[in-house]
């Protein structure tokens, strides 16, 4: 009971601990108040989506879809709202009032918002855009459309923080990004960062820019944020979430930097991805999805010049295709930490003292080794105004045409690289991203990719404004924000005229190139007012153009050489031929940037103007006030006083107005008017005719043909003409003068003004007769000179159009079908034309082909003169019908590469073309024919030692194509293989003839390819032999053994008993020293001597009898000596055989010495008896009893007395 009374005193104070443990812990958790929960509802009205995050949970709602639910007090809630392309946010209200620090028209915006007691209902409202908006807003405006949304809405509402507009969230907040050591950073104000780069942000710009100038004196990098845009033709906005970019990029800080060292990944810095990317990071928001589409257009392009290309895709630019200087650092910083091998950067912003941070970082990654790539900027200004392209050792690159021209919208000047055609600059960046990334260099292609030589400057449009037209000074360019939204530099251009002329100087003297130009230099700075850029303007030469001077001079040889020639056409010759200027147009921009902060009007190759009206109208605005006189002669601009031709290349007296307008078109960056010191002279009629050949191509240098000595007749009517009636003259080609530069040019004759027709009446040397009559005017006091920059007089060449080249065929059959496994398909022949007729190869007297080809042959051996039939070489000539031709001259056909299975003909065939009769086309070549020896490879076999052929040999034939053939030799023992392929051939026996041993040696040989040449890789011994014979056939002869014999002995004793245990040796040698084998009989007296070769004598003794049996003796008491010899030709059944000198043949097939087994495994038998010896009896007989029973008698005495013994001692 004690111990009872114990244990439940000890239960009931442990029960009481436990109680007196648990109740007050519950008591407390009762006594807690419980909170309280609200109401929280978000609509969405309109063209766009509206994303609610917390914690893990995150919730997209689009147009008319509703989310509520109950929150406790204090929950927040991220409210991110973005509009679609074509529509932007109008409103985001809080139970029905829109909420502090928006302004309708946004295209995100986000703010973070704490639930309160009350319900709290959110609207979202979208609309579509009416026109499409100019994004060209100032910074200010920028910034007062994205007020930070923070504090109380009213005495109701939670508080809430705006954390998606750009950099300037507030009007009165400024932020710096800064790069150096952390101790100096005030961490106060880091808002986000990224390894040493961090980003500050301070309550005013005064605050900011004194903790910059701080940071400065302490060594710390420091830039004002600014945003960068995608350089695409896409309409942007300039506003960034700040907030959300700070979280981004803290969470990129925090994210293990992948190695890709040698992996050959590419960086793209651009607005996210697309799926295929071998990573993403995003430094702007918290989605590195590609949801602008910017990025995606370019992780397509570079794939199309590299399909297998790995990307890793860096977003620093948002959704709406802006990214701040904080996100591109942080990205070129992670693309540098990552080892990447290119950076694509298809994005810009102006270049400034705030953008040294993005120089430096992209500086870093051209110094580790990383090929950076930037587009030029889609402003239609120049590069250097714009980063990151500006940089130096970035690969630039900017847009234009698939002929060269650059792109209006494309930025330009002599820090771009590359030129692509594409629609725009990123496009083309990535382009030669991908091209890098494939072939590790770009090469001009002037299709797709050009050097920026070989581009042009492309026209564009402005306002046209003059100088004087009261222009404004302002830069339009806008605020310089992405492609499609900003300026392109060039605020406006203006086209200006100066036109003067005088009886001393007029403008210029045009005689002197130097001279002129710096007259031209002085007419656009003093009378246009404009600054000559390379020359006025610093730095121009270096970031911009160099080529001004250049492009002016070459203007002004084109405008001296027109008025060269229409002098003269005028006066027969150039004689006294004095140029001089009398009016400059030139094209000129306004320009305000980086070279130029206050902004000019300046000229240089870069501008240009595309609209003739406009040259045609400030033509007219300087002409009503130009004084203009020659030789005490005054004249208007409008007079036609002026030699020239016109548009449809009809000659006459033109006005001063059309030679620069009309005369000039197309000339948009500067056109300069030429004039002769002369002016239109006396009222005669003279002409002159100019011969070419329709075919230039065939007829130059080519003394097979010459336009010297065509006549022309002069004819009042066309009918005359046509019938070579009433004649008035004839022009004879060649007449003019004896110069060379005149050769082709008639005599000069005069007629009366009127009009006339010419036709020729006498082909020249090497042309068909041209029977079209041609319509001339002559006018009064005109010399008319027609034919040079027309095509009235021209002679078609006359050529051979050949169809059928050459023709191969098998020279052994004498046909165009080949024999075995050969082709006539794929031969190669040179064809070389010379011009010039020749009786032998003229390379042989050190002539040079005016053009060759390399011609193949079809299946028949035929080869055509026709595209596809052609290997290589120059281009065809053709004819007026536009089909391929020989032209009058030699050609030489020489085989170059062998057809499959045959060997190469070296012969040279000549063959000429000449001329006949007038017609065009002449058929006098002769088609050579051209024979072609087969390969053949002959394979012989022979029983070894002999020159016995074997037939009935299986060889198998290894082909270049890894393919084989099996091939038995005939009757003669030979196999014959026609028509080899060029390659490595393999010849091996593979089944040998009954009695033969097959014969282990290969036979590899190589068939040169287009020559057919046999040479032998292997080699040869006694059982193979091979080479080529003086056809250059090969051949291999094959030797085979034949199969060794058997030897087989039978022992018996006299009484035919078969003996077990004799053993027989076998030797090379009749003194029997060297042993060959030994053997000995089993149960069945035999034994077998295997494998003895024939033809070879073996020598066999027994050497040991069996027991009981005594070895058989001569008459000298020596054991007898066997000798055996075989000689055997399986081929034709031979089988001799000798024993101890006697011959036996196939026909002994019993007895003691018989032949048994098969052709293909013979075996020579022989029985050899042995007798008993007198010792012992023979096992069996009546002795062998008696002794037996002797031995039972001793054994049993034996025991007997052994008992008595026992007895005795006992």
């Amino acid at each position: 009971m004690k111990k009872f009374t114990k244990i439940f005193l000890a239960f009931f104070v442990a029960v009481l601990t436990s109680v007196n443990t648990v109740l007050p812990a519950h008591a407390e958790e009762e006594s807690q108040p419980t909170l309280s929960q609200a109401g929280f509802s978000v609509s969405v009205i309109g063209d766009g989506t509206v994303t609610l995050s917390l914690g893990d949970f995150t919730k997209t709602l689009s147009d008319g879809e509703t989310y509520s639910a109950d929150y406790e007090e204090g929950t927040e809630i991220k409210i991110t709202s973005r509009s679609n392309a074509n529509s932007y946010i109008d409103d985001v209200s809080l139970n029905s009032n829109t909420i502090a620090g928006f302004t309708s028209g946004k295209k995100s915006f986000s703010f973070a918002y704490t639930t309160k007691t009350a319900d709290a209902s959110f609207n979202v409202v979208f609309k579509q855009k009416e026109n499409k908006e100019s994004t060209n807003k100032s910074k200010a405006e920028a910034q007062s459309e994205s007020q930070q949304y923070a504090g109380s809405e009213d005495a109701n509402d939670g508080e809430s923080k705006e954390d998606t507009d750009q950099s300037d969230t507030s009007s009165d907040k400024s932020r710096l990004v800064v790069e150096g050591k952390k101790k100096y950073v005030d961490k106060d104000a880091v808002t986000a960062q990224f390894g040493k780069m961090y980003v500050l942000q301070y309550d005013s710009e005064s605050e900011a820019t004194n903790a910059g100038e701080e940071l400065k004196s302490k060594g710390v990098k420091v830039n004002t944020e600014q945003i960068l845009s995608v350089d695409d033709d896409v309409e942007t906005t300039d506003i960034v979430s700040t907030d959300v970019l700070d979280t981004a990029i803290n969470k990129a800080n925090d994210k293990t930097v992948k190695d890709y060292t040698g992996k050959d990944v590419i960086a793209l810095i651009d607005t996210g991805t697309d799926g295929s990317t071998v990573d993403a990071v995003s430094f702007v928001d918290n989605d590195v999805t590609d949801n602008f589409g910017h990025s995606t257009k370019m992780i397509k392009t570079i794939r199309k010049q590299n399909k297998n290309a790995k990307i890793l895709a860096l977003k620093a630019l948002d959704d709406n295709g802006n990214g701040t200087t904080a996100s591109v650092v942080a990205a070129l910083q992670y693309a540098i930490d990552s080892h990447v091998s290119i950076i694509n950067m298809s994005f810009s912003g102006k270049a400034n003292d705030d953008t040294s941070l993005i120089e430096s970082k992209v500086k870093e990654a051209i110094k580790a080794g990383i090929t950076v790539i930037a587009s030029a900027g889609n402003n239609g200004s120049i590069a250097y105004d714009y980063i990151p392209s500006n940089i130096e050792g970035v690969i630039t690159v900017g847009a234009c045409d698939s002929k060269g021209n650059i792109l209006s919208t494309s930025n330009y000047g002599n820090i771009v690289d590359w030129y692509v055609n594409a629609d725009a600059t990123s496009q083309a960046a990535s382009t030669v991203t991908g091209i890098l990334s494939k072939d590790g260099k770009v090469k001009e292609d002037k299709k797709n990719v050009f050097s920026p030589e070989s581009v042009k400057y492309a026209s564009y449009k402005g306002s046209g404004s003059n100088k004087s037209d009261g222009f404004t000074t302002d830069d339009v360019g806008g605020s310089g924000g992405g492609s499609g939204s900003g300026g392109n530099g060039v605020g406006d251009v203006s086209v200006d005229w100066v036109i003067y002329d005088d009886d001393k100087s007029a403008l210029s003297d045009a005689s002197n190139e130097e001279q002129a130009l710096k007259n031209i230099k002085d007419i656009i700075r003093n009378k246009i007012h404009t600054k000559y850029a390379e020359d006025d303007i610093q730095y121009w030469k270096t970031y911009v153009t160099s080529g001004t001077d250049n492009h002016v001079k070459k203007v002004l040889r084109q405008a001296v050489e027109s008025c060269k020639k229409n002098y003269i056409k005028e006066n027969g010759n150039a004689i006294g031929f004095k140029p001089r200027i009398v009016a400059v147009g030139i094209c000129s921009g306004w320009y305000k940037g980086n070279l130029a902060p206050n902004g000019v009007w300046k000229y240089d190759e870069s501008n240009l103007w595309s609209d003739d009206t406009v040259w045609a109208s400030k033509w007219d605005t300087a002409a009503a006030n130009a004084s203009l006189q020659h030789h005490g002669t005054k004249y208007n601009a409008n007079s036609n006083l002026f030699y020239a031709p016109n548009e449809n290349g009809t000659w006459g007296l033109r006005s001063l107005k059309y030679l620069g307008t009309n005369s000039l078109s197309g000339y948009d960056n500067i056109r300069i008017v030429v004039l002769d010191d002369s002016t239109p002279g006396p009222q005669k009629g003279k002409l002159s005719i100019m011969k070419k050949s329709a075919n230039p191509e065939i007829t130059d240098n080519n003394p097979c043909y010459e336009l010297k000595g065509a006549e022309y007749g002069v004819y009042k009517t066309k009918a005359d003409a046509t019938n070579d009636k009433n004649k008035v003259n004839t022009l004879i080609i060649g007449k003019y003068d004896d110069t060379e530069k005149n050769k082709n040019w008639s005599n000069e004759i005069e007629l009366e003004a009127g009009t006339y027709y010419v036709k020729e009446t006498k082909a020249p040397k090497g042309y068909a007769l041209n029977p079209n009559a041609v319509k001339v005017v002559i006018e009064a006091g005109k010399n008319t000179w027609i034919g040079e920059e027309s095509n009235d007089f021209v002679d078609y060449p006359q050529s051979d159009p050949v169809g059928i080249l050459l023709g191969k065929v098998d020279k052994e059959t004498n046909k165009n079908k080949p024999q075995g496994s050969a082709s006539l398909a794929g031969a190669e022949f040179t064809v070389k034309y010379y011009k010039g007729l020749y009786d032998s190869d003229p390379a042989k007297s050190g002539q040079t082909p005016a053009r060759s080809w390399v011609l193949k042959t079809n299946s028949d051996g035929f080869a055509y003169l026709e595209s596809k039939y052609k290997v290589s070489g120059d281009d065809f000539y053709y004819n007026g019908s536009n089909a391929p031709t020989i032209p009058v001259g030699t050609i030489t056909i020489q085989e170059t590469k062998a057809p499959t299975g045959y060997f190469i003909n070296n012969e040279v065939f000549v063959e000429k073309i000449t001329s006949s009769g007038s017609a065009e086309n002449v058929h006098t070549y002769n088609q050579p024919k051209v024979l072609e020896k087969v390969i053949k490879f002959n394979i012989k076999k022979v029983q070894a030692g002999t020159s016995t052929p074997v037939s009935g040999a299986v060889f198998r034939h290894i082909l270049p194509n890894g393919s084989t053939e099996d091939l038995e030799t005939n009757g003669s023992g030979e196999i014959t293989i026609t028509g080899l392929a060029s390659g490595t051939h393999k010849i091996k026996e593979i089944k040998s003839p009954d009695g033969y041993q097959l014969n282990p040696n290969e036979v590899v040989f190589n068939v040169a390819s287009g020559t057919g040449k046999i040479t032998f890789t292997s080699g040869t011994n006694s059982l193979v032999t091979h080479g080529t014979k003086d056809s250059g056939d090969g051949y291999a002869t094959f030797a085979d053994k034949v199969n060794p014999f058997n030897l087989k002995i039978t022992k018996t004793n006299e009484h035919g008993k078969v003996l077990k245990g004799a053993e027989f040796t076998l030797y090379s040698d009749e003194g029997c020293k060297n042993v060959v084998d030994t053997q000995i009989s089993d149960d069945k007296g035999l034994l077998t001597f295997k494998n003895l070769d024939v033809e070879k004598t073996y020598y066999f003794k027994e050497t040991k009898a069996p027991q009981g049996y005594r070895i058989p003796v001569d008459e000298n008491g020596k054991a007898y000596v066997h000798s055996v010899y075989v000689k055997a030709t399986p081929q034709t059944n031979t089988f001799d055989f000798t024993i101890d000198n006697v011959q036996y043949n196939t026909s002994k097939t019993s007895g003691n010495i018989r032949l048994e087994g098969t052709k293909n495994d013979r075996v020579v038998a022989v029985d050899i008896t042995n007798k008993t010896t007198q010792l012992l009896p023979e096992t069996g007989s009546n002795g062998t009893i008696l002794l037996i029973g002797l031995g039972v008698a001793v054994i049993a005495f034996a025991l007997y007395m052994s008992k008595k013994e026992k007895l005795n001692s006992k």
